[in-house]
């Protein structure tokens, strides 16, 4: 798999593939390794697959709210919207709203995807009530804002914020 993700990350595709698939081959019963090559799939394009392997890595370990959500982009990109909501929301229950990260991958979703921006906004202030010191749901908010809404000045308050989290090492 480490060998893998190197060769991934030196783009050879080829290769990369086959050795993923030798760790799956032999760790078939470890949700990781299938998750990753879901990722490198997911990377390629290859949505479809990326969503298979992600829904076996769930089946493995479904006490895990990252594959659920990893499954939820991928329906996403398949354009199955309704499927990639269910998953979404079924990954911040899991978490029980413990982690910014789910409830800003769902915001990302709802604005890129959907064009809601109103619920959007509902879960990147969650994001940012239940990590008030972590950057991430201040960065993407001010992007969704840039780039949708077309609202600079706020987008611009809210890319600071998130520099000033970010420098002060959180």
């Amino acid at each position: 798999d480490d060998y893998a993700d190197f060769l991934w990350d030196i783009g050879d595709y080829k290769n990369a593939k086959k050795y993923y698939n030798l760790a799956i081959d032999a760790a078939a019963d470890d949700p990781v390794y299938k998750c990753n090559y879901a990722l490198f799939l997911q990377d390629y394009g290859e949505h479809k697959q990326a969503l298979e392997y992600f829904i076996e890595a769930m089946n493995l370990d479904k006490d895990d709210p990252d594959y659920v959500s990893h499954c939820a982009y991928s329906y996403a990109q398949l354009k199955e919207f309704e499927n990639a909501h269910t998953y979404y929301l079924k990954a911040i229950q899991m978490d029980d709203g413990k982690s910014q990260i789910f409830f800003c991958d769902y915001a990302i979703f709802l604005c890129e995807s959907i064009g809601d921006m109103e619920k959007a906004k509902i879960y990147f202030m969650k994001a940012m009530e239940i990590e008030p010191d972590h950057h991430y749901p201040y960065c993407r908010y001010a992007r969704m804002l840039r780039d949708y809404v077309g609202d600079y000045g706020e987008s611009e308050r809210y890319f600071l914020k998130s520099l000033d989290i970010y420098d002060k090492g959180a």
